[in-house]
């Protein structure tokens, strides 16, 4: 049994895999679709999420290509969708980690190059930490532009490539 997507009905798409066991016992025992036994076994499974009983249960793709954008996942008519307002922020947080983890890695060499007194060394790393500081301000414009989530994922720096 694929995965199945539903909106929870807060703005967030639920993602649940229902037992084939569980499902193949309702079948035998009430007469109904594969689809059916699946939005009843959803519907007590979450019956605690006070969902609409509209609720509609969405196959997940097995090859999608924006599963790196899942926290922004919207169910519209009846389709998964990524929401670029929620994607946004997502990835800019991802590229955040890997900035500070660049950042962590020019410690070192800021320390060793204040050890050694090499004022040239110590220049360059300090301008590159300061580049990749200033990161979050560099690509806000290109985030913004981003029109699809293959835009969105483009969106880099250089100074991360590294």
């Amino acid at each position: 049994m694929p995965n199945c997507a539903f909106d929870r009905g807060d703005g967030v798409v639920g993602i649940t895999n229902p037992s084939p066991r569980l499902i193949a016992k309702l079948l035998a025992t009430t007469p109904m679709t594969e689809a059916e036994a699946v939005q009843s076994i959803m519907f007590k499974t979450f019956a605690h999420l006070a969902m609409p009983t509209d609720t509609t249960y969405l196959e997940v793709p097995a090859k999608n290509d924006d599963r790196d954008f899942r926290e922004a996942w919207v169910v519209n008519a009846g389709a998964i969708e990524v929401d670029l307002a929620r994607a946004r922020p997502v990835h800019l947080a991802r590229l955040r980690e890997r900035r500070n983890r660049a950042l962590e890695q020019l410690d070192g060499r800021e320390l060793k190059a204040m050890s050694e007194a090499d004022a040239t060394e110590l220049a360059a790393v300090r301008l590159r930490k300061q580049r990749l500081r200033d990161l979050p301000t560099r690509v806000a414009a290109a985030l913004a532009a981003a029109k699809t989530p293959a835009e969105l994922r483009a969106v880099t720096a250089p100074e991360l490539e590294d």
